[in-house]
């Protein structure tokens, strides 16, 4: 059985459409970028895991969709799946 090492990235902010985004970035830039995003009622952090696992040959970031994690809410409370894609 192996065991699991959890990952801790760095956490970033960025604006998209007017709401406050937060990220998680693992792993070295320069790699072959890969973007993770969660489902429903999830967060950034669920990709912990996943991360030791990914980052040999990835520059991983973790995105917390609007309203999810550390994300701000949006004003008009917009959360549709259009609404997350225009996001990302």
């Amino acid at each position: 059985m192996t065991d699991f090492q959890a990952a801790t990235g760095s956490s970033h902010f960025v604006d998209a459409n007017g709401v406050k985004l937060h990220y998680l970035d693992y792993g070295v830039a320069g790699r072959r970028p890969m973007l993770c995003v969660h489902g429903a009622a999830a967060h950034a952090h669920w990709f912990d895991f996943a991360a030791p696992g990914l980052t040999p040959n990835h520059h991983v970031r973790a995105l917390d969709l609007r309203g999810h994690g550390d994300s701000a809410w949006a004003e008009q409370h917009t959360y549709d799946f259009k609404t997350y894609a225009e996001d990302v």
